[in-house]
């Protein structure tokens, strides 16, 4: 049978695979960091250094919605399930997906920092992605412990707020640094062929 509507397939196609794209990087991500860096564990709800982070503005700035719904199927594969914390795992999985969407949105309010937040991400400034990414980890950390303190699942102490937006912060800049240096590296490969 001819797909009468090849347009929609493709796009459902799509949408599709930056969800399971999305979904897939972040728990990667978060398997590295948990390999890594479980060093800098806070508590069980918070970690020093949260590589994943880089991925929630990045996400939505490349898919979209896509991107949002990716990062939420992500966070709920990843998902510490420990005894307190089932109650929390959905709204904390949205919080999480949405920080970056927030985020952007927020900062696409601003004339100046519009044009740059687009998916093409050809006219953004490092300025704007560290601004972006420290914006981003305010709104995650303040959504989960606003989500914690309401749910009663995990205490919210000031301290526990610091650490998820150091965390988030700390990832989201070594993850740049990181992407910055392989891009260098191909840079270099690419012209000295």
């Amino acid at each position: 049978m001819i797909d009468k509507f090849p347009s929609i397939s493709k796009w459902i196609a799509q949408q599709f695979t930056y969800v399971s794209g999305v979904a897939i990087l972040w728990t990667l991500l978060y398997a590295i960091n948990d390999y890594f860096f479980n060093f800098s564990l806070f508590n069980h709800t918070a970690n020093l250094i949260f590589l994943p982070a880089m991925l929630r503005p990045l996400a939505v700035l490349l898919f979209g919605p896509a991107g949002v719904v990716g990062l939420f199927v992500g966070s709920l594969i990843s998902f510490n399930l420990s005894q307190d914390l089932p109650l929390t795992m959905l709204p904390a999985s949205l919080a999480s997906a949405t920080a970056g969407l927030i985020a952007i949105t927020a900062l696409r309010q601003l004339p100046a920092l519009a044009p740059q937040l687009t998916g093409e991400l050809t006219q953004i400034k490092l300025s704007t992605i560290i601004l972006l990414c420290t914006l981003t980890a305010a709104c995650n950390a303040l959504s989960h412990q606003i989500i914690y303190a309401f749910t009663g699942a995990a205490a919210t102490p000031p301290s526990q707020l610091l650490a998820m937006f150091i965390g988030d912060t700390l990832g989201s800049l070594l993850m740049l640094y990181a992407l910055a240096a392989l891009l260098r590296f191909i840079r270099r490969a690419v012209e000295d062929k």
